[in-house]
C-alpha cells in the first residue's frame, strides 16, 4: 500500500473533493433565498439532492459497465459536479433545481465509485485499512470546506463567489482524476498473489 501513488492521489481528491461537498448543500439554500425563492421551495432543493445522490449511488455501476475505466468515470464525476456548481450561479429556482440533481447524482456515484478506486488501488488484504485512511481525508474535508467556504463569504459577502470557488475545487478534483491512470504506468504496483486473495 505504501508503493501505491494513485491510492495517495485518490486520498488528495477525496480531501479536495469533500471541502467542495459539505459546502455546496450549507450554501445552496442561502443563495436560493437571496435570488428570491421562496423558503419552502429553497428547502426543497435539499430533497431533489438527496434524491440525485441516492439514484447516483444505486446507478453508478452501469456507468462503470460501459467500457470506461473507473478513474475517467471518477473524472467525469468531479467535472459535473463543478458544472453543477456554475449552474447554481444562475438566477431561476429551475437552474437551482437541475444543479441539485446533477450534484446529488453525481456526488452519489462519485462517493460509490472511490470504494472500487480504492480496492483497485490497495488490494483486498489492505482493503480495510486503505478505506480507513481515505475516510480519515474524508472527514478532514468535511472539516474544512464549510470553514473556507464561510471565510470566502464573508470576505466577498457573495454567494455567487463561493459557488465559484466551489467549481474550481471540483473541476481540481476532474483534473486530478485525470492523472491517476498515467501514475499506473509508473508505480510499482500489487503483487498479483496478493491483491487476488
Amino acid at each position: 500500500m505504501r508503493k501505491s501513488f494513485r491510492f495517495s492521489l485518490s486520498c488528495a481528491i477525496q480531501l479536495l473533493y469533500c471541502c467542495g461537498f459539505v459546502a455546496f448543500p450549507m450554501f445552496l439554500i442561502p443563495r436560493a433565498q437571496t435570488i428570491g425563492v421562496a423558503p419552502s421551495s429553497a428547502a426543497s432543493l435539499m430533497s431533489i439532492l438527496g434524491i440525485g445522490s441516492l439514484i447516483g449511488s444505486l446507478g453508478n455501476a452501469p456507468m462503470i459497465g460501459w467500457r470506461i475505466s473507473a478513474e475517467h468515470v471518477t473524472a467525469i464525476c468531479a467535472g459535473l459536479t463543478g458544472i453543477a456548481c456554475l449552474l447554481v450561479t444562475a438566477d431561476g429556482y429551475a437552474y437551482l433545481a437541475v444543479a441539485s440533481f446533477i450534484y446529488g447524482f453525481v456526488s452519489g456515484a462519485f462517493f460509490a465509485i472511490s470504494i472500487v478506486l480504492c480496492r483497485s488501488f490497495v488490494g483486498v488484504q489492505h482493503f480495510a485499512l486503505g478505506v480507513g485512511l481515505m475516510n480519515v481525508f474524508i472527514g478532514t474535508g468535511y472539516l474544512i470546506g464549510p470553514v473556507i467556504a464561510g471565510w470566502i463569504f464573508d470576505a466577498t459577502r457573495s454567494y455567487v463567489a463561493v459557488f465559484y470557488m466551489l467549481t474550481g475545487v471540483h473541476f481540481t478534483c476532474a483534473l486530478k482524476c485525470l492523472l491517476l491512470p498515467l501514475l499506473k504506468r509508473i508505480e510499482p504496483g500489487l503483487d498479483p498473489k496478493v491483491s487476488d486473495e
